[in-house]
């Protein structure tokens, strides 16, 4: 999907929510503010997705026993975490190459994790990105939804796992492979706060449709039992 239907979705979904731009657009002129001198990662993000199989890893609630299932094509794969999934990867002994991230599921951990970090903007998590983003070491890509400015780029999707994904489609990976994604679930890993399920299910909602759209556009995605729903 090209920039343009992007921020169409953008658009629809802001709507649907009842999420005001203006408040999209403060947060990407924040990021971009807060990424000035930066590293940037996208180039080292581009050069480990193409052409390789890509394992996605969501914080659902089998996520811990597919990862001992498919243990060994993790180690030795490109790996990235959606965001609470990275403490979850890390608790297992896996080290991800990236992270996909809000920063309201990975928070203070980020700052000690190494691998390159995809940190998005959006309307809700300005605090986060004031508090958090100057203490990254990490080289760092920075996501928006709305029209990108500087050092932030659209990479698609809209959830942390869907935008995981649409971002791997779109920078050529062989193959997606899905860990731990239930887009039914009743609870998911968020430590130390609750999750609004009413809110979460209408999200998953739109990382379903994502999905769909990413599979009728080529790419190229796979998952475990607990995904089945989504083909």
């Amino acid at each position: 999907m090209d920039l343009h239907r992007w921020l169409n979705l953008y658009d629809v979904i802001r709507s649907d929510f009842g999420f005001p731009r203006h408040r999209d657009e403060a947060a990407a002129a924040l990021l971009d503010m807060l990424l000035a001198g930066r590293r940037d990662g996208f180039e080292e993000l581009n050069e480990l997705i193409r052409g390789n199989t890509v394992y996605v890893v969501a914080p659902g609630p089998r996520v811990r026993g597919e990862i001992e299932e498919l243990r060994t094509a993790l180690e030795h794969s490109v790996t990235v975490a959606a965001d609470a999934a990275l403490n979850i990867m890390l608790q297992s002994g896996l080290k991800p190459h990236a992270v996909f991230t809000d920063l309201d599921g990975a928070g203070s951990l980020l700052k000690h994790f190494s691998g390159l970090q995809v940190i998005h903007a959006h309307g809700d998590n300005m605090d986060l990105l004031n508090s958090l983003v100057p203490r990254i070491e990490a080289p760092i890509v920075g996501t928006v939804q709305v029209r990108p400015r500087g050092r932030t780029r659209v990479l698609g999707g809209f959830t942390d796992g869907d935008r995981a994904v649409s971002a791997a489609c779109g920078l050529g990976a062989r193959r997606v492979v899905l860990v731990g994604w239930d887009l039914d679930a009743q609870e998911y890993f968020k430590p130390g706060r609750r999750v609004n399920m009413l809110v979460k299910a209408k999200k998953l909602g739109w990382a379903k449709r994502i999905l769909d759209f990413l599979m009728s556009e080529g790419c190229r995605i796979e998952g475990l039992a607990s995904t089945t729903d989504i083909y």
